[in-house]
C-alpha cells in the first residue's frame, strides 16, 4: 500500500511536469500533439523503471506508518464490516480501509495539480513582461 501511494504521487508529478515541458517547448496541450504525447508517455514510462528502487526503498520506510493508519481506519469502521469475510478469508474491512486511504490521498494531492494546471494557465494568458512595458 505504501508503494501504491509513493508510486501514485511520483506518477502524478511526472504527467503534470511533462505537460508542462510540452506546454514550453511546442506551446499545445498533450491531447493536441499525439507524437509528442506518444514520446512525453514513453519518457514518463522510462523514467518510471529508472525510479523503482528508490520507490521501494521509501516504501519499506513509510509501510509502517501506512499500515498504523489502515489499522486505525479499519478499527472505525462498523462491526459488521470488519467480521465480514471475502475471498482468501480475508477481513472485508482491509480493503475499505485502503479505499478510505486512497480517497484521502486523492483530495491532498488533486487540488494541487488542478491549481498548478490553473496558475500555468492563467501565466501564458498573461503578456510577457517585456510587451508590458513598451
Amino acid at each position: 500500500m505504501a508503494y501504491f501511494i509513493i508510486d501514485e504521487v511520483v506518477q502524478t508529478a511526472c504527467i503534470v511536469a511533462a505537460r508542462e515541458v510540452l506546454l514550453k517547448v511546442r506551446g499545445k496541450e498533450p491531447w493536441q500533439d499525439w507524437k509528442a504525447f506518444f514520446v512525453v508517455i514513453g519518457g514518463i514510462w522510462t523514467g518510471n523503471h529508472a525510479t523503482v528502487p528508490i520507490r521501494v526503498a521509501a516504501a519499506a520506510v513509510f509501510a509502517p506508518v501506512v499500515e498504523k493508519v489502515l489499522t486505525w481506519t479499519e478499527r472505525r469502521l462498523p462491526a459488521h464490516v470488519r467480521e465480514r469475510t471475502i475471498s482468501g478469508n480475508i477481513s472485508l474491512g482491509a480493503p475499505v480501509a485502503a479505499s478510505v486511504l486512497l480517497v484521502c490521498e486523492a483530495v491532498l494531492v488533486l487540488p494541487g495539480v488542478i491549481g498548478h494546471m490553473l496558475v500555468s494557465r492563467k501565466r501564458r494568458s498573461l503578456p510577457a513582461p517585456s510587451a508590458a512595458i513598451r
